[in-house]
């Protein structure tokens, strides 16, 4: 978690390197609309910190995998979930975000709460998708 000096400083690299080292090592990441949000923005921050990229790995997108498989209606994850009788996203706002840029400590925890869902709820979903993955 960013600490509240570095939220204000708005100096990432600590916790860029923390993510890089994950991906170097990593042989498959999976993510929700990583391929398209998640990772580019992360590889972004790498290059402006000067950072290589990682060795490859490679990525299971559930939102591919919802688009190729399945019809729902909508195909965010807090939809698909709620859909599937997971777990669901913790609810945030503007305010979060602004709190978390203005260095709050309880704004900071409570992202971390929401990060912190957000691989549990996607692993509740990537488990209902694999047997549907064909690769």
């Amino acid at each position: 978690m960013l600490t509240p000096e570095e939220a204000l400083a708005q100096d990432d690299k600590r916790i860029m390197e923390e993510i890089w080292h994950f991906l170097d090592s990593a042989n498959f990441v999976i993510a929700h609309n990583g391929r398209r949000f998640d990772l580019p923005k992360l590889k972004t921050r790498f290059l402006l910190h000067g950072m290589n990229p990682p060795m490859p790995y490679q990525i299971i997108d559930t939102l591919d995998i919802a688009k190729k498989e399945f019809g729902f209606l909508s195909n965010r994850l807090d939809f698909i979930n709620d859909q599937l009788g997971l777990d669901r996203k913790i609810h945030t706002d503007f305010n979060l975000w602004k709190g978390c840029r203005n260095g709050d400590q309880e704004s900071l925890s409570k992202m971390e709460e929401y990060n912190r869902n957000d691989v549990l709820i996607l692993e509740e979903t990537y488990t209902k998708f694999r047997p549907y993955i064909k690769s």
